[in-house]
């Protein structure tokens, strides 16, 4: 789940299966796809000669690729009206407008300092309403939340100390962070961000204790896969100092149906040398990834807590 799922008609927000700006149920179409772009063939019952079938047929098209143009122009300019009605009535998207339940807002302290990595709510960070600061450099909050239909991907940058007025998104404080048992937080490397919350539910996390014990490391060039040059599991990824790129090649089991022959799915994560850049936390390589390494050697860590042994789950769409 590096991303949450999204309408395939309109690239919206999905909350359980149902886009919520253009109201298509994607849980009933999985199957279906939709080109606006593509012409429908359709039979006539009646015999014609091959001119008026072809007269006919080229009509068709036209008329549909007009109806299918009309319609994509007036949907964008739709959307473009309500964002600017929002805009100019000062009113904000409520990213939590669809969650299911209300946050305690009594709890316990919680103070922690996260860099770049994968933490999944209630196991790596307590459920609460949290500030986050950025302590240093630069970098970015991507919260994904199905359940509670939350996908804050954009809302939720972190900059520069001070608010940078060309992008009113990025700010040093963030207040009223909301992190729901369940969610996936990622933090992008480059940064250390400050959490703090007065209402942690710290008492719920349900973290195991992982059970790999042993480091991997891998050297530039070199190929090893999991299930058989090591275990599948969850690792904090370090990178030797310099800029490197980490491409893990998942089985073919992850692939889209749709999916071209020969094509592969590979994940990468980015290091520079930095060192803010140089590590991840918490990235899931299910039996049958492919590791390799293209600028310097890294090593693989076991995380210290691990919510799930499913590691294929985070990817799966």
């Amino acid at each position: 789940m590096l991303g949450g799922k999204r309408c395939y008609l309109c690239g919206g927000k999905l909350v359980n299966g149902r886009c919520v700006e253009c109201g298509l149920d994607n849980e009933k179409n999985t199957k279906k796809v939709y080109h606006l772009n593509e012409s429908v063939k359709m039979q006539d019952s009646q015999p014609r000669d091959a001119g008026q079938k072809i007269g006919k047929g080229l009509a068709i098209g036209s008329v549909i690729l007009l109806v299918a143009a009309v319609g994509a122009v007036a949907l964008n300019s739709y959307f473009e009206e309500q964002e600017k009605g929002q805009s100019q009535s000062g009113e904000e998207y409520d990213e939590y407008q669809f969650a299911k339940r209300q946050l305690s807002e009594t709890g316990e302290a919680y103070d922690e300092v996260l860099t770049g990595g994968y933490y999944e709510v209630g196991v790596h960070i307590p459920e609460g309403i949290y500030t986050v600061e950025a302590q240093d450099g630069e970098s970015a909050i991507y919260l994904i939340d199905d359940e509670n239909g939350i996908d804050a991907e954009e809302q939720f940058t972190l900059g520069q100390i001070g608010n940078d007025p060309e992008n009113p998104n990025q700010a040093a404080v963030m207040d009223d962070l909301r992190l729901y048992d369940g969610a996936l937080l990622e933090v992008k490397s480059g940064a250390a961000l400050q959490f703090r919350s007065d209402c942690a539910q710290t008492e719920r996390l349900h973290g195991e204790t992982n059970p790999l014990q042993d480091s991997v490391r891998v050297e530039v060039g070199q190929t090893m896969t999991a299930g058989r040059d090591f275990p599948e599991g969850l690792y904090n990824v370090k990178s030797e100092p310099d800029w490197n790129d980490l491409m893990m090649t998942l089985p073919d089991s992850f692939l889209s149906e749709f999916a071209a022959d020969e094509e592969r799915r590979v994940e990468v994560i980015s290091f520079a040398p930095k060192e803010l850049e140089l590590s991840y936390e918490n990235v899931p390589i299910p039996k049958g990834t492919e590791i390799q390494t293209t600028g310097a050697a890294v090593t693989l860590e076991p995380s210290e807590k691990i919510g799930s042994t499913d590691y294929g789950e985070f990817y799966k769409e």
